[in-house]
């Protein structure tokens, strides 16, 4: 884990911001359950010497490269995702939130990109997890997403000059880089969108054998049109997108009015494209179809006017992102692409509790999983799983909809 005393005394003074000093500590572990899939999460307890000469503690959350197996210790690490969110940490999030009163991230308080992330207890502020989100909750998913977007336009335009703009990607490709989906042949994420592909196409053709087309017009996107949508895009604008927002990478607190305020966590697999792509996957993958057909338009909305507001209070338009219908031209552009990433993401993120953690814990399973047969493992959730049928088909059966109209209108 490699935290020591000398880095805790580092944490206390920015934590304190006088000379009090850190006299001991502890790990301790959260959950037996992984909150989430590449990375350990735990407690720091800080025992300090106040400069009154009293000890008190602080309570951090500690984030550290995966090491009870080993091929997910290596996995993690050929992704370079833990160095990529770090680094995140150290030299992008807290400055975004500069530009906002609400809170869109944790606080760092000390980053090592080989092996750990300190950050603030959100829970101390009253942030958790919510297990089913409600109304409330998506419509604070998406302003808390609007004023994460709109850091990027703001830290970019300022930066900028006439003739010369100022990219992120330019000056932080490495952050930046996109690791969900691969095209290098042999890679680890090559692998694993070729298994996941194939583990969606087979549940498509288990709705209907009549689906042969649907499945093979699913693959040849998941694994080569692709591609198009994850990298940069040189017709819409770009931005730091999230690019893993399920329910467990958002915490939520109640305030005293009723509402809710979101915080996002867990950088691990951002990437540089436009937002339709992370408001789209937001969506597709928290929300139920029903759901999305009554409160898309407004939910849409919420993000825009969210979003162009924030640009506003720092003296950008939003035409130097959206001009005129560029937001739903966008939107509707990457709508086959986010449906395509919240069904992949569904075979990982709606499974249950025993295979999670055969997953985390049993080498053999995590490399059939991920790299050669995810299919077997998907199959058996929809068998014995029926919360995980009831939410992976709901998102399915969307994706099999937009693929059907997308052939009706070739002909």
């Amino acid at each position: 884990m490699a935290v020591t005393l000398e880095d805790c005394k580092k944490i206390i003074q920015r934590y304190t911001k006088d000379d009090s000093t850190a006299v001991a500590f502890q790990v301790v572990t959260l959950s037996d359950t992984p909150a989430g899939y590449l990375g350990e999460h735990y407690r720091l307890c800080i025992t300090y010497k106040t400069s009154q000469n009293r000890l008190q503690i602080a309570n951090f959350f500690l984030k550290c490269v995966p090491t009870g197996n080993q091929n997910f210790t290596d996995y993690v690490l050929e992704l370079g995702v833990f160095r990529k969110e770090a680094n995140l940490y150290k030299h992008l999030l807290n400055d975004f939130q500069k530009h906002h009163t609400a809170q869109i991230a944790p606080k760092s308080y000390l980053v090592n990109p080989e092996s750990f992330i300190v950050l603030e207890d959100l829970s101390k502020k009253g942030f958790s997890m919510v297990d089913q989100l409600s109304h409330e909750n998506i419509v604070q998913l998406m302003k808390t997403l609007a004023r994460f977007h709109s850091s990027s336009i703001i830290f970019e335009e300022r930066r900028s000059f006439p003739g010369k703009p100022y990219k992120l990607i330019d000056h932080f490709p490495d952050e930046l880089k996109e690791t969900t989906f691969s095209p290098v042949e042999g890679s680890a994420r090559y692998k694993w969108g070729i298994s996941t592909s194939k583990a969606v196409a087979n549940t498509i053709l288990m709705q209907s054998q009549s689906y042969t087309q649907i499945a093979e017009d699913f693959l040849k996107f998941a694994q080569t049109d692709i591609f198009e949508y994850v990298f940069p895009s040189k017709k819409f604008r770009n931005v730091i997108c999230h690019a893993d927002l399920w329910k467990n990478n958002a915490l939520f607190k109640n305030t005293s009015n009723g509402t809710d305020e979101c915080v996002l966590i867990d950088y691990q697999l951002v990437r540089y494209t436009p937002p339709a792509l992370d408001v789209m996957t937001a969506l597709h993958v928290n929300c139920s179809t029903s759901y999305l057909k009554d409160n898309m338009k407004e939910l849409l909305n919420t993000y825009y006017n969210t979003f162009k507001d924030c640009l506003q209070k720092h003296g950008v338009s939003i035409d130097v992102v959206f001009k005129g219908n560029e937001f739903q031209e966008s939107i509707d552009h990457y709508e086959i692409a986010s449906l395509t990433e919240s069904a992949m993401f569904g075979t990982i993120i709606f499974i249950g509790k025993e295979l999670g953690q055969q997953l985390t814990s049993d080498e053999n399973a995590f490399n059939e999983f991920n790299y050669t047969n995810r299919s077997k493992y998907i199959m058996n959730e929809i068998a014995n799983n029926p919360a995980f049928e009831s939410r992976y088909t709901d998102i399915l059966n969307r994706l099999i909809g937009y693929l059907l109209k997308r052939n009706v209108s070739k002909i």
